[in-house]
C-alpha cells in the first residue's frame, strides 16, 4: 500500500517500485502462512505497481517481466473482481492509450 501511495509523485516513483519489488518478494516467502490465492494477489498487485512506477522508456524488458509477473499471479490468484480492477488501472499506466 506504501508503494501504491508513492506512485502518485513523480519523486518517489523509484522509491515505490523499490517497495513494490519488495513486497513481491515477501509475498513470494509467505509460504503456509496464507492461502496460496491470496498469495497470488498480493504478487499481482506488486507486481502490477513496480510496472507502473518503472521510469517510461528506462528498460523496457524489466518493465515487460513486471507485467506479465502481475498477469500470470492474477491469474492464479482468488479470482477477486477488486483486485482485477487495481492490477489493471495500474497496467493501463504501463501502457497508456493515445
Amino acid at each position: 500500500e506504501r508503494a501504491q501511495g508513492l506512485i502518485a509523485e513523480e519523486a518517489t516513483k523509484a522509491q515505490a517500485r523499490e517497495l513494490a519489488l519488495l513486497a513481491a518478494t515477501i509475498a513470494g516467502h509467505l509460504g503456509a502462512s496464507y492461502h496460496p490465492d491470496s498469495i497470488a494477489d498480493l504478487k499481482a498487485l506488486a507486481h502490477a505497481t513496480a510496472a507502473a512506477a518503472g521510469p517510461p522508456g528506462a528498460d523496457s524488458f524489466d518493465t515487460l517481466r513486471q507485467v506479465a509477473a502481475a498477469v500470470t499471479a492474477l491469474d492464479q490468484g482468488t479470482g477477486d473482481p477488486a483486485v482485477a480492477r487495481d492490477v489493471m488501472a495500474f497496467l493501463s499506466q504501463v501502457f497508456p492509450k493515445g
